[in-house]
Formats: structure tokens, sequence, C-alpha cells
């Protein structure tokens, strides 16, 4: 226990703002470092293999980000859940937590990796994926949907490392796992001659790395958050608990992602410099959009775990704190990358054409990423007070159903990329303002009534 609480963090003592900005710092650099070893891959693909299997993996990005986001919004119940009852004291309650999210992790992976290898075709198909990297796409995709359980089994066991404070370990976890990605793609495309089918395979096992790293901490766990392989069961309350949180979670980021698929399609109409410029692109906007996750993810657990200790005027703090803090982050880390948006596109392939159409995305993209930010860190702090279907709601309409609106109603009357793109900061800006309305009208309840706010929540 004690080698392990130098990891943790206790979120309800102490200042906010220092503790929050220790707890995100390695939640950012666990993104930021697998935007960087993502971005290597292509790189490492696009240097040393062709501009049109670098245009392959662009064009799996979106449906592989769809299964992938559905693992993780599934393990944001068990992060919530998991906060909460850690908040509460109910020991017996996070013990259950812990042996229901490994067993969803194990099976839920299985499930989501037959179907996205069943699916993966007809997705591409129906993108429009031109036909000289259809076949390269789908190689890809097998051998990335191959590591699917392992994915889900380390989001979920870092999800329960960091409803306790711990962002540290998941952390060090994917920095070796990185470390051996890159290699490995260096192995396979470098000096094995290997296209997409090697760059696959070193994701795959770098994924399976991760997953073994994280399961041996919670095995050798000696608190609550112990795993006892014999004990790997569903409990029905708290399997409820979590799907509670997790379902509308993986729904949202399912519906975002679908709209991303749509706006994917109607980029593959441009050409194959097109993909090329915009893979490339959000390689690199990928490195603000896990930001804004990081942040997310910081505030769920915060105010889950002020929220289960009864903690409501730290609860109002963790969320404004929060929301400013991603808010600012989105913008700073914007409009740098959009500053070097030549230079990072040129990494990548130093065609002037990949460049132009590269650009042409940051512009409309990374310059008013911060709405996106708020956005996302908004959502959090609903999930935490345990107001799941709220955020998901706002998101599906707001966002998604207006993207994909956008593409068959508007885009088509001006057919350039400023207009397709567009669509991004709209659907940000509303999406923020209802539900920072509906978020300010559940914390006024907090103060005029607490009873009645515990009972508007979904936790048991």
């Amino acid at each position: 226990m004690a080698s392990a609480g130098k990891y943790e963090i206790d979120m309800c003592k102490g200042p906010l703002l220092g503790k929050m900005l220790i707890f995100v710092f390695p939640l950012f650099c666990t993104y930021a470092l697998q935007t960087l070893f993502n971005a290597a891959d292509m790189v490492i693909i696009g240097r040393y293999g062709s501009s049109e299997a670098l245009a392959a993996i662009g064009a799996t990005l979106n449906p592989i980000t769809l299964f992938l986001k559905l693992a993780i919004g599934l393990s944001t119940g068990t992060n919530v859940v998991m906060a909460y009852h850690l908040g509460a004291r109910n020991d017996l309650k996070s013990r259950q937590c812990v042996h229901t999210a490994m067993a969803m992790a194990l099976y839920g992976g299985l499930v989501l990796m037959i179907g996205a290898i069943l699916t993966t075709r007809p997705i591409l198909v129906m993108m429009n994926t031109p036909d000289d990297i259809l076949k390269a796409s789908c190689t890809y995709m097998w051998i990335y949907f191959l590591g699917m359980p392992a994915l889900a089994v380390f989001n979920f066991g870092c999800a329960i490392l960091r409803a306790k404070g711990d962002a540290k370990r998941p952390m060090y976890f994917l920095l070796w796992a990185g470390v051996i990605n890159v290699l490995l793609n260096i192995l396979f495309v470098v000096f094995c001659r290997m296209s997409v089918e090697g760059v696959a395979l070193a994701t795959t096992i770098s994924n399976a790395l991760a997953a073994i790293l994280v399961l041996r901490v919670l095995l050798l766990s000696r608190d609550v958050c112990h795993l006892d392989l014999r004990r790997l069961r569903m409990n029905w309350d708290v399997s409820r608990a979590i799907l509670i949180v997790g379902i509308p979670a993986a729904i949202n980021s399912t519906f975002f992602n679908l709209a991303n698929i749509v706006i994917q399609s109607a980029i593959n109409t441009f050409g194959t410099f097109a993909i090329a410029g915009c893979a490339a692109c959000v390689s690199i906007e990928s490195i603000v959009t896990l930001s804004s996750m990081a942040f997310q993810q910081m505030v769920m657990p915060f105010t889950a775990q002020n929220f289960g200790a009864k903690l409501y005027p730290r609860v109002v703090r963790c969320c404004v704190l929060g929301i400013a803090l991603s808010g600012g982050a989105g913008l700073l880390l914007g409009w740098i990358l959009c500053g070097f948006g030549e230079q990072a596109l040129g990494l990548f392939n130093s065609d002037p054409q990949v460049i132009r159409w590269g650009m042409c995305r940051m512009r409309m993209v990374l310059l008013p990423f911060f709405l996106g930010a708020i956005m996302d860190a908004i959502c959090g702090c609903l999930r935490g007070i345990g107001h799941p279907i709220v955020p998901t709601v706002c998101t599906m309409i707001g966002a998604c159903f207006l993207r994909i609106a956008w593409v068959f109603l508007v885009f088509p009357f001006w057919k350039d990329m400023n207009t397709l793109f567009l669509c991004y900061p709209v659907s940000w800006f509303l999406v923020s303002l209802f539900t920072g309305i509906l978020l300010y009208v559940y914390l006024r309840k907090i103060f005029r009534d607490e009873l009645q706010m515990s009972r508007l929540t979904m936790f048991p």
C-alpha cells in the first residue's frame, strides 16, 4: 500500500488547483505520448512506405476511433462509479466494481473485436474509400482489431487506477508500450519491408503489453483495487451503475465518430492528396483533442469522489476549475500547433498538395478548438455528479446529428473544405451552451436541496 500511495492523490482534501494540475499532467502526457507514437507510425509509413499506404491508414482513423471510443466510453462508467464509492468509503462496492469492470472489459473486448472485424469492409466501402487503397485499409483494420480485448482491459484497468487518484502509472505503461511500438514499426516497415500490415502488427503487440502491465498492478495491489482472478465476475448492481454511465458515454463517442465518418466520406471525394493531408492533420490535431480528453477524465473522478463524500461546495469548485483549465489549454495548444502547421505537416509528407489540404483543416478546426475543450469538460462534470444521459442527448442532437445534416444539407451547396469543416466550431458552441445551462441548474440544486440532488443521481 505504501508503494502505491506515492502515485495517488487525495481528491477530497487540500487545494484543488494544484491537485488538478498534478493529476491532469500525467493524463495529458499519456494521451500526448499515445498521439506522438501514433504520429510516429504515420511518419514511418509515410517516409519509408508510400502516399497510398499513408492514405490507407488515414482512411481507417475514424472507423478505428469509433470502436476504440466504444471501449473508452464504457470504461468511463468504471471511472465514475469507482470514484464515487471510494469517496463514500464503501470498500465492498469498490471491490465489486474492480472485478465487475475487468470481467466486462474481457467479454466486451471480445464482442467488439468480432463486430469490428465483420464490419470493416462494409464501413470502408460506405465511406467511399478509393479502390486503390481499400485492400490495404482492410488489412490494417483487421490486424488492429485483433488487439481490441487488450485495449479494453488496458482502458478499464486505467480507469480503476485513475479513480483512486493514480494517473502516473498508466502514463508509464503507455510509455513502455509506445517505445516498443515505434521499435517494432522500424523493424517491420524499414527492415522487413512490410507495409500497413507491419504498422498494425506493431500496434497490436504494444497494446497487449500495456494490458499486461496494468493487470500486473491490479493483481499485486493490496488495497480495495486488488484483482483476484477467482472472483472475476459481474455484480448486477455494480454492472448496472457502470452501464448507466458508460453506455451513454459510449453512445456519445460512437455518434461523434459516426458523424466524423460521414465527414470523412465527404473528404474522400476530394481525392488521395486530401485524404493524406487531413490524415496527417488529424494526427497533429489529436494532441489538442486528447488534452481535452485529459481534462474531461480529470474532472470526472474529482467531482465523483467529492460528490460521494457529500462535499458539495467542493464539487462546484471542481466543475468551475475544470472547465476553465480545459478551455484555456485548448486555446493555447490550438493556436500554437496551427502556427507551426506547415512544418508539422511536412514531417508526414513533403508533397505541397498534402500540406495545403492539411492546413485547410487546421485553420477551421484547431483555432476554435477551445470551444470543444469547454464542451468536453462540462460533459465530464455532468457525468461526475451522476447525470450521464444529459450530455449524451445534447451532443447527439447538437453535434452528431447537426454535423451529419451539415454534410447532406449545407456542404452540397458550397463544396469546399472550409464549408465542410465549419460544422465543428458551430456544433461545439451549441453543445457547450446547452450543457452549460443544464450544469448550472444542477449545481444550484446542490445548494438549494442537497437531499434532492442525491436523489436525482444514478448512484445506488
